[in-house]
């Protein structure tokens, strides 16, 4: 598999955008294209207009078709470059952590919108993974200390050197630890966030490839009804969380009654609110634990 002619910029990556279009499971083979190019090159995707007539190297030829074989077998973009924007600020991700989707963004948006008159907040986000959600609300809460947990060794180390890339880490207390455990865990927080598992278990083998082929099952896998993860969340919330404090989901586009519900049901939370994403489906939930 090899470019033949002219090795100029705009050359090489239509023969990219033209490989990738052989995989009907690849949605959006341009973008792909220009994100694993600009990786290489490092640069930016308006120097891919700007710098068109530029000859790329055999070196740097060699290795966008190294790239795009890999994107070929379904693996996700962000596996291939090593890393994901998440709210403006670059993550490293690698096998065995979720990708933060742009839709999780919706929810570091409101806590940051709910949290922003509070002097020096305190908040624990559980099922971590990249530290996507923790760091992001670190880097622009900057009174903020958050405690990020997970139970896997991959996502600990990721989440730390996260913490240290983006300059959060005095703020950000990574532990490992099992939500469905106990807890080593004493004073209560302000907020409580999670993006945990919640797909059902008939539904994961219906994903699209590039995911269930590639991400980490226990990162999207949410028991029989999708919301076992919930459930425990809720019932830890409390004791970790303090009278009036927020709990803040993100939940799956067909959960916007089932998790409210859930939440209603423990009897200890108001205020419940379900927030819709940019395409009109629901994404957030946002509750307050009552009063003394």
């Amino acid at each position: 598999m090899t470019i033949n002619g002219k090795k100029d910029l705009a050359s090489v990556l239509r023969f990219g955008v033209e490989m990738l279009s052989e995989n009907d499971s690849i949605l959006s083979p341009r973008l792909d294209a220009e994100i694993l190019l600009c990786h290489i090159l490092k640069m930016e995707r308006i120097d891919l207009v700007l710098k068109k007539d530029t000859v790329i190297s055999d070196k740097n030829v060699r290795a966008f078709i190294s790239f795009l074989k890999r994107r070929l077998h379904n693996e996700p973009v962000s596996y291939i470059t090593g890393e994901k924007e998440f709210m403006s600020l670059s993550f490293h991700v690698l096998p065995g952590i979720l990708i933060p989707r742009p839709e999780t963004e919706l929810l570091v948006e409101r806590i940051m919108e709910e949290l922003k008159t509070h002097s020096a907040p305190r908040i624990l986000d559980l099922c971590t993974g990249s530290g996507a959600i923790a760091i992001s609300t670190a880097h622009y809460l900057k009174h903020a200390t958050v405690t990020a947990v997970d139970k896997f060794d991959v996502c600990i180390k990721t989440a730390e050197e996260n913490a240290e890339n983006i300059g959060v880490k005095e703020r950000v207390n990574v532990i490992k630890a099992d939500v469905f455990e106990e807890l080593p865990l004493k004073e209560p927080f302000d907020c409580i966030v999670s993006n945990p598992p919640y797909i059902e278990n008939k539904v994961l083998s219906t994903l699209p490839s590039d995911v269930k082929e590639h991400e980490p099952m226990y990162a999207l896998d949410g028991g029989l009804d999708g919301l076992d993860f919930y459930r425990r969340i809720v019932s830890v919330s409390e004791t970790l969380l303090k009278p009036d404090g927020l709990l803040a989901f993100e939940i799956g586009y067909d959960q916007g009654t089932s998790v409210p519900n859930l939440i209603k049901e423990n009897g200890n939370f108001k205020d419940i609110k379900v927030l819709k994403d940019y395409a009109g489906q629901n994404r957030i939930v946002t509750a307050y634990k009552k009063g003394t």
